[in-house]
């Protein structure tokens, strides 16, 4: 496993701004050049010099940029393998991964040392049958530890530390023990595990049980009852709720939540520490950041970790009440990325499903859109194809047709390019809960280049959602085009 080192996401975020901005500077120049090609049809002569000293000096710019940011070692394992002659899509597209990798592993990290800090203290009770100095060291160790995962600055020293798993691998070697499970191949490796670290005659003195604990194990805490059938739904004496759980769109209900809640199994305790975290959020990005911060973590470790599948019916019940509270600007993960999209797709289909639409219920919004869209076609990028949903989709904004495209988890958006820039398309939908914040930069650019309409939808893909973002993002497309809708 990789190490986390705090350093690497402020390097690949200042590469990644450095390397953006050189991207623009093209895509501006990149405009300079259409207008004076149109200027030379016309007129003839010669590009300006002034342009093409514009192009030189971009050029050796990003030579420069780009040369600087492969010398970083510390960021070395993100950077293009063809270094600075690799492409800057390419570049934008490996410090994304390698900002997400990054905040994967200090997900990791700080699970970790969250998990440890308990055990960490328990080791001072830690006793022996035997002299032996070796345990003092343990708990010397131990304390150390401790200390550092305490400290907000030094946490990262601690979860980087050889003897965290030494130490885990002694607990859980004591735990083995008291529950006499002698021969099983895992306790025998944390034996050896100990034994590299500690020594051989601490090790056996471990095995043989001639060192102890009181190996408490707490009651599950008890599941919060579901008042609803339909938890999404919120009553008007429930105003703590009002603003979070309304219904998203006039023409039906939000199904009902998964009826399993049984959050017992793998990452059991992971899925209680989340469903706490949620009901504790206030509502307020600003305040609530690092608890989403940490929410992620959660969900990142029990997917990677902890072997829980993206679309465990578990995951789906902890975040089914929240799944419209969840803001946009969090730290980019595709694990995250690909539950929360699990969570939706069963909602926003159970809605779809139920089909008869009827045009006289549809909010004012959406009413308001389909008078800009109707009889043209449209492209919507991410979320999950379905047909009922396509649908429904199609009869909100009286739709000539839909082109659905989906973003995976480890494709380029590059793709994409030929259908959001294709000319008879009136506007392109850019789901960022499914597509993400780098990827819908990319989608972007290439709808800009083309002179489409983009609009980045921060909700879910229901009519209503589409409709808010579409009257609210009155016009993505340059002010030449602002009138040409063909």
């Amino acid at each position: 496993m990789n190490s986390y080192s705090p350093q690497q996401i402020p390097l690949l975020t200042s590469a990644l701004s450095d390397v953006q901005q050189v991207q623009g500077e093209r895509e501006r120049l990149a405009v300079k050049l259409q207008q004076a090609a149109v200027d030379l049809a016309q007129l003839g002569g010669d590009i300006p010099n002034g342009l093409a000293q514009d192009i030189n000096a971009l050029n050796d710019k990003q030579r420069d940029t780009l040369e600087r940011l492969t010398g970083q070692g510390e960021i070395s394992e993100f950077i293009p393998s063809e270094g600075a002659e690799a492409p800057l899509l390419q570049w934008v597209q490996s410090l994304n991964s390698g900002i997400e990798e990054c905040r994967r592993r200090e997900g990791e990290a700080r699970n970790r040392c969250e998990q440890c800090r308990e055990r960490l203290n328990d080791f001072q009770n830690l006793e022996s049958t035997v002299v032996t100095a070796t345990l003092e060291e343990v708990k010397v160790r131990a304390a150390e530890l401790l200390s550092q995962i305490s400290d907000a600055e030094a946490w990262h020293v601690a979860a980087n530390d050889a003897d965290l798993p030494a130490l885990e691998a002694l607990w859980n070697l004591l735990r083995a023990v008291q529950e006499r499970r002698f021969d099983e191949p895992q306790t025998i490796a944390w034996a050896e595990q100990v034994a590299a670290r500690f020594g051989v005659p601490f090790a056996l003195q471990a095995y043989a049980g001639r060192i102890s604990h009181r190996i408490e194990t707490p009651e599950p805490t008890r599941l919060r009852e579901i008042e609803s059938a339909v938890p999404v739904s919120v009553s008007p004496e429930d105003p703590e709720m009002a603003e979070v759980d309304q219904p998203i769109d006039e023409v039906t209900e939000v199904p009902a939540a998964p009826v399993e809640v049984d959050l017992s199994g793998p990452g059991e305790v992971v899925l209680r520490r989340l469903q706490t975290r949620l009901e504790k959020m206030s509502g307020d990005l600003e305040r609530d950041r690092e608890q989403w911060g940490f929410v992620v973590d959660d969900v990142e470790h029990l997917v990677m970790d902890r072997d829980v599948d993206e679309d465990d019916p578990r995951l789906q019940s902890v975040f089914w009440n929240y799944i419209d509270a969840i803001p946009v600007a969090l730290p980019e993960s595709r694990t995250f990325r690909s539950v929360i999209a699990q969570v939706d797709r069963i909602r926003i289909e159970g809605i779809a499903a139920q089909g008869g639409w009827d045009p006289s219920v549809w909010s004012e919004n959406v009413i308001l859109a389909a008078e800009e869209l109707e009889g043209k076609r449209v492209v919507l990028v991410g979320g999950t194809p379905h047909e009922a949903t396509r649908q429904m989709i199609c009869d909100a904004f009286r739709l000539r047709d839909l082109d659905w495209a989906t973003s995976g988890k480890y494709e380029s958006p590059q793709k994409l390019q030929q259908l959001v820039q294709s000319p008879d398309v009136a506007a392109v939908f850019i789901l960022l809960r499914w597509v993400g914040r780098g990827h819908a930069e990319d989608i972007s650019v290439y709808c800009r280049s083309a002179r489409n309409r983009h609009i980045l939808i921060p909700g879910s893909y229901l009519p209503d959602d589409l409709a808010a973002a579409l009257l609210e993002q009155s016009d993505t497309r340059p002010a030449a085009d602002r009138f040409v809708w063909s």
